[in-house]
């Protein structure tokens, strides 16, 4: 005991073992997995993990006997076959699975969220599209049957998703708009069950045992029980699981009075939480939980100076605000200035007020009316501050290097509390800030969004967007109806932050079709816009809610010309009659390079284009229609004879563009072309004269 004693007062011993840890964790995490299925593989027999029902669509996650995780997805034929699946499926059953095996899609826009990694990192390498699902067995489990129980009283109540969310960290059924707005005003840790929680629920519980007169010793060790027990029932998450590590070391050293002081207590939770689970050193929420509270720990002899409550709260907001900035801007590219103040309300109303009257409601339920009044609150005041965008500040993703550099700089300030030291990370703020700035590349990218176009072009500081892209919502039964993504949140706003874009100079909308504007409206609700412009002819109803919404939207007639950065644009389209026809076509003129964006232009505009445009010689073709056989005609690719042709379309549409005649056109006259549904999202940087895809 002396011995472990010296070993565990011995300051140097955390260092080295976290650095051990932490080169461990990278070996361990490159060491590539492999599933013992294939595409081939028709079946999969598990344990249920998780359940979500949403409109036509069961969604599962198994488990097998060697603890590799698969997705489900079932769809019901009808309401009745819905209504019949409802409660028949619970958590821990075990259940055959019959179906098509398909690979989890990773990401095809870079610098957008990845599912595939995200999937892998659970051990999850497939889906299964179900034909048949078969309960072989009804859960016996302990733990599982606890989750069940809980499930269905939260259920119960209205706000029975807050419930879920603030106690088990539980996500499926919040409405993303709500999510949203709480991730844009930098308080969505509030709502991961971390560190802070279980800080809460163990007072909590130590405070019970006190007062029915159990010793320290034994308080502690039923404290640690007991959150063991919530650690399993959240699913054993990166932050819940460092903060029950945490709690049991700082038990440990407390009751055998190591003397361990509570910095290295916190190093050694660290190393044991990654040598748990390396894959952990990914989860956004761990990064915030261990990077915030060893701040915290490294910060409370300055905090502890403030008597005042309010400034303690403010001290402690702003460090933690300060601390998360790399991580922050690393995964959504954004900071919101606010949020420091927003926090010294948000952090005792959630963890003073909303936390523990989560808890209280199970016991006593008539609560459940304030409970609901105070959720009102929360999401219309988080909902309204959203729109206060002014302090909201976009960071592009800059090399790694940099983001080391934000925690070298805020722990050396930490430790030497010198304002010269606060003044470089302020300074390394502003250079990452204005780096896309300082750094001017000009680009044009064809964005992957499906089946519909979006195609940006970035020169000098500024930046055109040429349509947005849309999924249409077609109409269909109540109860199939689900929650609909949309590619705005997904692709397009998430790329031009990572690019450093604060700004679109231009949003120009081709024609009215869905998968060419159907997603303006969002992109006017959520970025800056400069101006607007459509195409000539008539206005159909899309149309009209954006010139409803933003009211100083031009006509693009023909011979408009305007200028982005080094990129020279000239309109040359007319009002043939229809949508198609009458797209805006854009001749493009990069110093001697040029360009023609056809938008959704068919053989009457080619014709038109070619009867009034000397048009010879075109380096890089945007097929019209998505290459679709109504465009692109030989003579007009003769005519034009470009080097390099690019096409939007979505995997599996059902219009089966691009049209394998257009393709084989392309290939007679040798010209090199790339298509969305096989290569993704395509970079071209004339800076570098390079192509990416």
């Amino acid at each position: 005991m002396i011995r472990l004693r010296k070993i565990l007062l011995c300051n140097f011993f955390y260092y080295i073992l976290l650095l051990f840890v932490l080169i461990f964790t990278c070996f361990r995490v490159h060491i590539k997995r492999v599933s013992q299925y294939s595409l081939s593989s028709t079946s999969f027999t598990g344990t249920i993990l998780s359940i979500k029902i949403e409109g036509d669509l069961l969604s599962l996650t198994l488990r097998d006997k060697k603890w590799e995780n698969i997705f489900v997805s079932f769809r019901f034929s009808s309401e009745e076959e819905r209504n019949m699946y409802q409660d028949f499926f619970l958590l821990g059953d075990f259940v055959l699975v019959e179906g098509e095996f398909t690979s989890i899609k990773g990401a095809t826009t870079p610098n957008v969220f990845d599912y595939k990694m995200y999937a892998y990192r659970k051990n999850i390498f497939y889906s299964i599209q179900a034909t048949s699902i078969v309960k072989l067995k009804s859960n016996k489990n302990l733990l599982f049957s606890l989750k069940n129980f809980i499930y269905h009283y939260f259920s119960t109540f209205k706000n029975g998703k807050y419930l879920s969310l603030l106690l088990l960290g539980e996500k499926t059924y919040m409405d993303r708009n709500i999510l949203s707005s709480f991730q844009n005003n930098g308080i969505s840790h509030l709502f991961a069950v971390s560190g802070m929680h279980v800080g809460i629920l163990s007072s909590l519980i130590l405070s019970f045992f006190k007062k029915i007169g159990f010793l320290e010793e034994r308080r502690y060790f039923l404290t640690c029980f007991l959150l063991f027990f919530y650690m399993l029932l959240t699913g054993c998450t990166a932050s819940v699981t460092r903060a029950f590590l945490f709690f049991f070391l700082f038990t440990i050293n407390k009751i055998f009075y190591f003397h361990v002081e509570g910095i290295y207590i916190f190093i050694l939770t660290a190393s044991i939480t990654l040598l748990c689970n390396p894959y952990f050193i990914y989860d956004v929420g761990f990064q915030y939980s261990f990077l915030i509270s060893f701040t915290l720990l490294l910060s409370q002899r300055i905090i502890n100076r403030y008597k005042n409550y309010f400034m303690r709260l403010f001290v402690t907001s702003f460090f933690s605000f300060f601390v998360s900035i790399p991580i922050t801007t690393y995964h959504f590219y954004q900071i919101n200035l606010l949020s420091i103040f927003y926090n010294l309300f948000y952090v005792p109303f959630v963890t003073v007020l909303l936390f523990p009257l989560s808890l209280l409601i199970l016991i006593v339920r008539p609560l459940a009316f304030f409970y609901d009044f105070f959720i009102w609150i929360l999401e219309s005041s988080s909902l309204c501050l959203t729109k206060i965008d002014s302090f909201c500040f976009i960071f592009g993703k800059v090399p790694f290097f940099i983001y080391i550099l934000y925690f070298l700089f805020f722990f050396l300030f930490l430790k030497f509390l010198q304002k010269k030291i606060l003044f470089f990370s302020i300074l390394l703020l502003m250079f990452h800030y204005f780096y896309f700035d300082l750094f001017n590349r000009d680009y044009l990218v064809m964005l992957d969004i499906g089946q519909g176009d979006s195609f940006l072009i970035h020169s000098r500081g500024q930046s055109i967007l040429i349509d947005t892209g849309g999924v249409l919502d077609f109409q269909t039964e109540p109860w199939r109806e689900r929650e609909k993504k949309n590619i705005t949140d997904t692709i397009t706003l998430p790329y031009l932050k990572s690019r450093g874009i604060k700004k679109i100079d231009y949003l120009l909308l081709t024609h009215g079709d869905f998968d060419h504007l159907g997603e303006a409206i969002h992109i006017i609700e959520n970025y800056r816009i400069g101006k607007i412009f459509i195409n000539d002819g008539k206005i159909n109803f899309l149309e009209e809610k954006i010139i409803h919404l933003f009211p100083s939207v031009e006509i693009c007639y023909q011979n408009t010309y305007f200028e982005v950065g080094d990129f020279k644009f000239f309109s040359l389209n007319t009002d043939l009659g229809d949508e198609n026809s009458s797209s805006i076509v854009l001749y493009v003129l990069y110093k001697d390079y040029k360009m023609l964006f056809m938008g959704d232009a068919n053989f009457k505009s080619e014709e038109y284009l070619m009867k009034n445009y000397n048009l010879e010689k075109i380096h890089l073709l945007k097929l019209g229609h998505h290459g679709s056989k109504s465009s692109s005609n030989a003579t007009f690719l003769e005519l034009l004879s470009p080097d390099l042709a690019l096409i939007s379309a979505g995997v599996d549409n059902k219009f089966n563009h691009p049209n394998q005649e257009t393709l084989e056109r392309l290939k007679k006259l040798n010209v090199e072309y790339y298509v969305t549904n096989e290569v993704g999202t395509v970079e071209i940087d004339f800076s570098h004269n390079h192509i990416k895809y």
